[in-house]
């Protein structure tokens, strides 16, 4: 152990001059990595200035007349607002193009983060842009137009019907015969012919669906509600045979004429077109003609909840018009 021991010592003796250089050379790392700290922060002040910004131009290019039309075209008087021109080869009013025109909209508001123009203003203009702002207005606006759309139309179902379970049923056949009438329509026009469907259709066709669907069930229920709130399945029956012919007349001449909208070159048109003449249809031959029928022989008076029954008698001397044909 003792020899060992010296051993030991010996080779320390022998590390003592690497330890030494080891030190040394750390030491002269600090003070290289502190000159770079320095020379990184005054390299950021400097190029958080404006002379540090954007690019050189000679005195002689600016007195071209070529640029300086170019600056007017494309630069504010002032000099704070820039125009930047980006074209494709996509329509601007397709669905393609609005999906072209959010991307250079997010492109260039990353492009300015984490720098001195950070709290810029990025808007868009074009057919790209306006289509853009429709789309994104319909789909903001959608869900409060419909709601209102769907409370007018049940409020006057109310008032003229004056029931709550009538109504409800008519209104729930009529937002599906137009929600089959949408899927028809991109059916057709997307998966089959490929073209996507405008951001217009969905919200015109559900508009004129529930109000021209609401009327035609309305006349056929307001004729099951002369009878007063006694509704039995042969007055279903009745009401909708006396109905039928002017219904089913008015629903065809109305989808013959949003057919024609077919040979529309805008494909919103012809979109729009298909998809209210299909939900037109459905709810002429399928809502009015064996829903609404079905569903009013099923519940029979409680259509008219929450009004009150009439009293049926209990024995023929409780009804005096018995009495009086007895004696």
């Amino acid at each position: 152990m003792a020899d060992g021991t010296a051993q030991i010592a010996d080779n320390a003796d022998a590390f003592a001059p690497g330890i030494e250089e080891l030190i040394d050379q750390t030491s002269r790392l600090a003070e290289n990595l502190q000159r770079s700290e320095s020379y990184l922060n005054r390299v950021d002040r400097q190029a958080n200035t404006a002379e540090a910004g954007g690019f050189y131009l000679p005195a002689k290019a600016l007195q071209d007349q070529r640029f300086a039309y170019a600056r007017e075209v494309f630069l504010s008087p002032d000099g704070r607002v820039a125009r930047i021109q980006v074209t494709g080869d996509t329509d601007p009013l397709s669905p393609d193009g609005l999906r072209r025109f959010e991307e250079v909209q997010e492109t260039a508001e990353t492009a300015l983060e984490q720098t001195r123009l950070a709290d810029a203003t990025v808007s868009g203009t074009g057919a790209a842009g306006l289509g853009a702002d429709l789309n994104r207005y319909l789909l903001d606006d959608a869900k409060l137009v419909l709601a209102e759309v769907l409370l007018v139309v049940l409020l006057v179902l109310i008032t003229t019907l004056r029931s709550l379970a009538a109504p409800l049923y008519v209104l729930v056949s009529v937002a599906l015969s137009c929600a089959a009438a949408l899927g028809l329509t991109t059916l057709v026009f997307q998966n089959l012919l490929g073209n996507d469907i405008q951001f217009a259709v969905p919200v015109i066709t559900f508009m004129l669906l529930v109000a021209v669907g609401a009327d035609y069930n309305i006349l056929l229920m307001s004729r099951m509600r002369e009878n007063g709130t006694t509704l039995t399945r042969a007055k279903v029956a009745e009401a909708l045979t006396l109905t039928g012919l002017v219904i089913t007349s008015a629903g065809i001449i109305f989808a013959s004429t949003c057919i024609a909208l077919l040979t529309s070159p805008v494909i919103t048109l012809a979109q729009t077109g298909f998809a209210v003449a299909s939900g037109l249809l459905l709810d002429t031959f399928v809502v009015r003609s064996l829903i609404v029928p079905a569903c009013a022989a099923l519940l029979e008076n409680h259509n008219w909840w929450p009004a009150r029954q009439p009293r049926l008698p209990k024995s023929p001397s409780e009804n005096p018009a018995s009495v009086r044909s007895t004696v």
